[in-house]
């Protein structure tokens, strides 16, 4: 299922890394990529192959020892507040259990963050009628020019990179937003 991690060493050294979704086979994809942690997650949209597997992250909070930044748009965050309630409400939880340690932000088309050297950027997509969020990813801090893609041996650098996953229809705003790519993840 359809699931992306983006790996690099902020301007401090420090191994960061982002999830993009978080499928129901998030601990087999883990386990398979040798994750270690998990600094942040960026939803794209609420359906179940896109977000079954958020409760799986509360073994990178356990070895990381901190919490994880969640982001989405406010449908995707009703929807993982009533699914994951025993995460967003763990005080009405009857039995003090071992779950998700999340700090949620909502996130808005054309409104762009930065984390850890990355200027992100979400971008209006659409699933069907579902509008959706793709994400776009520039460098901002100088020190992260030169990461590279060790994937085919070859030294340059992905960035800019979107993430644009279960697409059937690009609005014509975000057309723009898609220009000047080095990588475009189009599913």
């Amino acid at each position: 299922r359809t699931a992306g991690v983006i790996r690099f060493a902020d301007s401090g050294g420090k191994a960061r890394t982002i999830l993009l979704d978080a499928g129901p086979d998030l601990r087999e994809q883990s386990l398979r990529a040798k994750l270690n942690r998990c600094d942040a997650i960026l939803f794209t949209h609420n359906h179940v192959d896109h977000t079954f597997g958020l409760d799986e992250v509360r073994r990178f909070n356990a070895v990381m020892r901190a919490p994880i930044d969640l982001y989405a748009d406010g449908h995707t965050l009703d929807h993982l507040r009533r699914v994951y309630k025993h995460i967003f409400d763990r005080q009405n939880n009857i039995n003090d259990s071992f779950v998700a340690t999340l700090i949620t932000h909502q996130v808005e088309p054309d409104r762009a963050f930065d984390l850890f050297g990355l200027r992100v950027t979400p971008i209006k997509l659409l699933h069907g009628k579902l509008p959706i969020l793709g994400y776009r990813f520039d460098v901002t801090d100088t020190a992260l020019a030169g990461v590279t893609n060790s994937a085919d041996g070859v030294s340059t650098s992905p960035f800019p990179l979107a993430y644009c996953t279960d697409v059937s229809g690009i609005p014509p705003e975000t057309w723009g937003k898609l220009k000047g790519l080095q990588t475009l993840v189009l599913d």
